[in-house]
């Protein structure tokens, strides 16, 4: 990396304080943003201020999404789904493969 770029480079305290610098004006875009982290540096980010650990068991599936969802295209079928969490991914993926579909039929 050349000098220049490292002169750029900024420490930021939190996620938080990171999304507000990336979208001062933006609620929506922030929130997008957060939702991007992966589950463990928002963990993490949550450990160092002492807030409440952000969790997947037991959570709506709409608040899951909110939280922590990515967009998603199927490879087979083309279609897109917007903020799916990606255990749900993983786990669709994995059925997928061992054609578990054919079980719940």
């Amino acid at each position: 990396l050349s000098q220049r770029l490292w002169n750029k480079i900024e420490y930021t305290e939190s996620i938080e304080v990171l999304c507000n610098k990336i979208h001062p004006n933006s609620e929506e875009a922030r929130a997008d943003l957060c939702r991007r982290f992966p589950q463990m540096v928002q963990c993490r980010d949550a450990e160092l201020f002492d807030c409440d650990l952000p969790v997947t068991f037991g959570v709506a599936l709409e608040d899951l999404c909110n939280g922590f969802g990515v967009d998603f295209t199927d490879k087979t079928t083309g279609r897109w789904y917007p903020q799916l969490p990606p255990a749900l991914v993983f786990l669709c993926e994995v059925m997928e493969r061992e054609a578990a579909d054919e079980d719940f039929s």
